[in-house]
């Protein structure tokens, strides 16, 4: 795949995003989100191996259903601009969805990351449309450090009246805290699940070169079974289910 740049192509914790796009195009977006939406619907009972302990649903983006073994394309093209955004659950991709716990782990974690920089990774585009890869945006959380969520913390209760309206209030303070910490252990209790999101934009030379894209993801993360993709293009708008055996996404609406 052809990179805009050859430097490295730099990771963002926190919500996802789709960079740069213009009223039309996020329109297309949501498009594609509502017919991904209804993909997974439709599909939801007919992915195999899957039990109750493993179907969740937890209010992601677009109806996301936390499936393991499940995965998402979101594909929109308007005019050169391409953007693809995959998302998963991490088991599918590295079996696990809690922090690394050990060097083993974050071996895992590092080198799905550094797998994800290029979008041949997900998706293959045709070599004719002449497509340079923008940086990626990663939404990780579980894998990436989120300094920026500490220093705003700190900045709060800084910033949280004067010296005696704290002590004041300290007592109440340490009750939130300690609330929330034994939630978060709570949660951790009865079983974690996570996402991984990432977000791809092409600029094409030719983009109408493109007439099919051929999804890798199957081959790297065998975990991953399914993936309902939605496609929102120059020629219409479409829903698919993929699977190991059929990968190949068509590009024209049928």
């Amino acid at each position: 795949m052809k990179h805009a740049s050859e430097h490295s192509l730099p990771l963002r914790a926190g919500k996802a995003g789709r960079p740069g796009v213009s009223g039309r195009h996020a329109l297309r977006l949501a498009v594609a989100g509502a017919l991904l939406t209804a993909a997974a619907s439709a599909g939801a009972h007919h992915a195999p191996g899957h039990d109750d302990d493993h179907h969740h649903h937890h209010g992601h983006k677009q109806g996301h259903v936390h499936q393991h073994g499940l995965g998402t394309l979101d594909i929109s093209q308007q005019g050169e601009t391409l953007t693809v955004s995959f998302r998963s659950p991490l088991d599918s991709l590295i079996g696990f969805e809690t922090e690394p716990a050990n060097d083993q782990q974050r071996a895992q974690a590092k080198a799905l990351l550094d797998q994800l920089q290029d979008a041949d990774s997900v998706v293959q585009v045709p070599a004719a449309a002449q497509c340079a890869q923008q940086p990626p945006v990663i939404n990780a959380p579980t894998l990436l450090d989120d300094d920026d969520e500490v220093d705003d913390h700190d900045d709060h209760d800084h910033d949280a009246g004067d010296h005696d309206d704290h002590d004041g209030g300290h007592d109440g303070d340490d009750h939130d805290h300690d609330h929330d910490h034994a939630a978060d252990k709570d949660d951790h209790a009865h079983g974690h699940h996570a996402d991984l999101a990432v977000t791809y934009t092409f600029t094409c030379k030719q983009p109408a070169a493109i007439d099919t894209l051929k999804v890798t993801a199957f081959g790297n993360w065998p975990r991953l079974k399914h993936i309902d993709a939605a496609v929102v293009n120059d020629q219409g708008q479409q829903a698919q289910r993929l699977e190991a055996g059929k990968a190949v996404i068509r590009w024209k609406a049928s």
